[in-house]
């Protein structure tokens, strides 16, 4: 979510400086908070955020390769004259809201110690995206999958290299640019980028290249250190499951005769 504020680049001898927008520094509002000059278009203002403070910087794509974490999004358009600022529609009120509050109320710390953590599980996949506060891990991003049948065939090893894969690809935002570490159960995980790449299979290439592109620095952790991500990679969820008939003369009959009830009532 974070991006540098500044990054220099050597390449072949000058040196280039690039200013990045920041999503710590921007200013994020609801629409429906701001002047109806702003407010006369066809999306309920609930779902609609102005992004502010950009400068000149922060191209579409940007923002919604930043934005998009928080849900689907139905428009993003930034300001050309006078520039920056933008806005971004989401199609959900609740994932605009998300991306104006924060996950969980956390906001990302510049310059804070970032890391993934990451777990998977013959259910599911799971990892957090997580800073360094106080001597602490707070996790301000999570996220959850559930893969199809081939992947839960798959050797441990396999399965948690994938969850790294997975991890960086849902985060790639948030970490591109940074020095990060990434924190798994499976320990002979942290010897992936020391082995003899002949022994490992194309699929396992696949993985440890684009893991390699942001981060090398596999770390091993205790199964019970890593209780979010494990927790979220042994998340299971029937979608045909009907959900339980509530049977309302019952309910109202119990009401009826709650004591509890009718004290609240009488008072």
């Amino acid at each position: 979510m974070c991006r540098n504020l500044w990054s220099r680049v050597s390449f072949l001898s000058p040196d280039r400086d690039s200013k990045l927008w920041d999503l710590s520094t921007i200013t994020l509002r609801f629409l429906k908070n701001m002047s109806s000059r702003y407010r006369d278009s066809g999306c309920p203002p609930d779902c609609k955020v102005y992004v502010g403070d950009l400068g000149n910087c922060g191209t579409k794509h940007e923002i919604e390769d930043a934005f998009s974490y928080y849900g689907p999004l139905r428009n993003v358009w930034v300001a050309r004259n006078p520039p920056g600022f933008a806005f971004v529609e989401f199609e959900d009120s609740r994932d605009a809201r998300d991306a104006v509050r924060g996950l969980d109320g956390k906001h990302p710390i510049p310059g804070a110690q970032l890391s993934v953590w990451v777990d998977a599980s013959d259910i599911a996949i799971g990892g957090t995206f997580s800073q360094l506060s106080q001597g602490k891990w707070e996790s301000i991003a999570f996220f959850s999958m559930k893969p199809n049948k081939s992947p839960q065939k798959w050797l441990t090893y396999d399965r948690e290299l994938f969850s790294i894969y997975l991890a960086i690809r849902k985060f790639k935002h948030m970490l591109e640019g940074r020095n990060f570490l990434i924190y798994t159960d499976q320990k002979p995980l942290i010897y992936a980028f020391k082995q003899n790449p002949n022994i490992c299979s194309p699929r396992q290439l696949c993985h440890l290249d684009l893991i390699s592109q942001y981060s090398t620095d596999i770390r091993h952790v205790q199964g019970s250190e890593n209780t979010v991500a494990e927790a979220l990679s042994r998340i299971e969820i029937d979608s045909i499951t009907k959900s339980p008939v509530l049977n309302f003369k019952e309910f109202a009959l119990a009401q009826k005769n709650d004591p509890d009830l009718q004290k609240f009532q009488l008072n």
